[in-house]
């Protein structure tokens, strides 16, 4: 029986006391990164993370990588355009073949809305979408809220146009 595993594929997975929780601790976290507890430190010690960008990016590999190295995780990052997709590997054999390898978590992030839906199908580990098409890019939109958290204090009450917004689909407020 697949061990059941939890997956950030929009901000909708989040409740939103989960995201004024991750909101007060990365806040803490991001003044000091020696907040973090060892517990957690110990938890994610040697543990292995797959970076599957099909899209370049800097920002936002960068800042799992480094927060990967801070907490002790080991992560590997793919160049797609030197991997076998460049040879014609589909994007769903290509995610099963390092599935298959038991990585802790995968980090994706694909120019096609659906494609994380569909890996998360295929995954027993979890999955993180690091941005998908026009579609999401949760962890942008909880960067996003954490800095509109610290400027403010709080995010109630706070409204605005972002029906453009492909960050964060659970607080469009028009």
């Amino acid at each position: 029986m697949p061990k059941q595993c939890r997956h950030l594929l929009q901000t909708s997975d989040l409740s939103v006391d989960e995201i004024k929780l991750l909101l007060e601790k990365a806040s803490v976290y991001a003044n000091d990164f020696n907040a973090v507890s060892s517990e957690i430190k110990e938890k994610m010690h040697n543990k292995i993370i797959v970076a599957l960008f099909f899209e370049n990016s800097t920002r936002t590999v960068s800042s799992f990588e480094i927060a990967s190295l801070r907490l002790g995780a080991k992560m590997v990052k793919l160049n797609m355009q030197t991997s076998s997709t460049s040879k014609g590997e589909t994007l769903i054999d290509t995610f099963k073949n390092i599935h298959a390898m038991q990585p802790d978590a995968i980090i994706t992030r694909h120019a096609f809305s659906s494609a994380p839906f569909k890996l998360a199908e295929f995954s027993q580990c979890p999955l993180i979408n690091a941005g998908s098409g026009v579609s999401a890019h949760p962890t942008q939109a909880l960067l996003d809220l954490l800095t509109l958290y610290q400027h403010f204090g709080s995010l109630e009450n706070l409204k605005g146009k972002n029906r453009f917004y492909r960050r964060c689909e659970k607080f469009k407020s028009g």
